[in-house]
């Protein structure tokens, strides 16, 4: 069998906008904890040791963290029971104070303190809050080269985001998951299966597409999941991907990566069954649906790209 590597640029042109996402998200907790100074010191100062004024802002971050634990933190004994719990303001100060040991170049604390701020926003019902403060821990997860951390906050972003009834966010983050924290992973399987998860916040595919309920970026992720599985040359996996992401490109109206689609489509079929006759009716049930423009596309692609091979069309 040939190979059928593709790049999602190749297939479908290079995005126009926006980020790039079964089961919903694995959930992964983040509760309040001293902050472990000994184990972060050595590598976030190995470049230059920090000034006296960075070491300030550090002081100044962890009595921040202190005050916030007064407020998130039940005290034991007497004291427990006039305590009450105010998290938005817990999560406040540990805002401030990550912000601080980010300034002061002490990221993997400040990465830490966000994901306890997020975890505060969370319980006192900031979800748009705690949303923000997981992508800034993740953002500086990946400055650390700490992909595993940085993976587990975009899936928290994505849950973040659930909660706010917005599934196209959620499906971002995990494609920002599958980008950037799996980029140049020899094995594939990870990033795989976060664009999997983006794909079924989106569309499952279990009812009926109603174009009203179709955002103008819902393809995305279809589009990103299926130029990865041709880049990993798994064709049978790509052409169980292809119907959902045609559903998407025709409910939006984006004619000429329809029509790739649909070449993308038979070209798979051909492979996996070898059946060139399935081939052929697979992409002829596909012109009564397509529109005028995604024609063209697909005549334009047919005459600059003879299929003399299956490679020829990737």
């Amino acid at each position: 069998m040939a190979s059928l590597k593709a790049s999602k640029e190749e297939l479908f042109g290079a995005p126009k906008g926006g980020a790039k996402k079964s089961g919903g998200p694995a959930k992964t907790g983040h509760v309040l904890k001293s902050i472990d100074v000994k184990k972060t010191e050595k590598a976030e100062a190995s470049i230059r040791p920090p000034t006296a004024l960075e070491l300030k802002q550090r002081e100044q971050a962890h009595a921040l963290v202190k005050e916030a634990d007064k407020y998130a933190v039940k005290p034991r004994g007497l004291g427990s029971f006039f305590w009450s719990a105010d998290f938005g303001r817990a999560a406040r100060l540990l805002e401030q104070a990550a912000t601080k040991l980010q300034a002061a170049r002490f990221l993997q604390e400040a990465a830490d303190v966000l994901a306890r701020a997020a975890a505060c926003s969370t319980k006192d019902g900031m979800h748009a809050q705690a949303m923000t403060c997981y992508q800034r821990g993740a953002d500086l997860f990946l400055r650390l080269g700490r992909q595993a951390e940085a993976i587990a906050l975009f899936r928290q972003v994505s849950e973040a985001a659930l909660e706010l009834g917005d599934a196209q966010r959620a499906a971002d983050a995990l494609m920002h998951a599958a980008d950037r924290a799996c980029k140049g992973a020899p094995d594939p399987g990870e990033a795989l299966g976060l664009l999997r998860e983006a794909c079924d916040l989106v569309y499952d595919g279990t009812e009926a597409l109603d174009p009203r309920d179709v955002g103008p970026r819902a393809h995305e992720v279809f589009v990103e999941l299926l130029g990865k599985l041709l880049e990993a040359d798994l064709p049978k996996e790509a052409l169980q991907v292809c119907p959902k992401a045609g559903a998407l490109l025709q409910a939006n109206e984006l004619k000429s990566s329809l029509a790739k689609v649909y070449l993308t489509e038979a070209v798979l079929e051909a492979s996996v069954s070898g059946d060139l006759v399935k081939a052929q009716e697979t992409f002829m049930q596909h012109l009564g649906n397509a529109l005028v423009g995604g024609l063209g596309a697909a005549s334009k692609i047919l005459g600059e790209r003879p299929p003399r091979s299956r490679s020829a069309l990737f």
